[in-house]
């Protein structure tokens, strides 16, 4: 069995993927990544978590997101968030509990 139908069947709980990073740049790598995660979470919720902070590193947001979009992210799941690491723009959206 895998980790993901232990939580995805029977819709028992909904999965959340949340893939952080600075993303300076978006690589193939990072969209291999996601592309793992859509295909072992099959039923959750995958989204690529990144911030606007240009203090440390040159890209802006928008940047990123348009590099992302063009390696084939939706641009709905590329979302701009204060800390990556903590993702609370994305997680609010969800009840711990389901």
């Amino acid at each position: 069995m895998r980790l993901c139908e232990l939580f995805e069947e029977a819709g028992q709980r909904k999965v959340l993927c949340v893939f952080p990073g600075g993303f300076h740049i978006f690589t193939r790598g990072h969209f291999s990544v996601y592309n793992y995660l859509l295909k072992n979470f099959p039923m959750a919720d995958v989204f690529v978590a990144s911030s606007n902070n240009t203090d440390e590193r040159p890209f802006e947001f928008k940047d990123k997101q348009f590099l992302a979009t063009q390696a084939g992210v939706p641009s709905n799941k590329f979302v701009e968030v204060v800390s990556p690491y903590k993702a609370n723009e994305i997680t609010q959206n969800y009840n711990p509990k389901d």
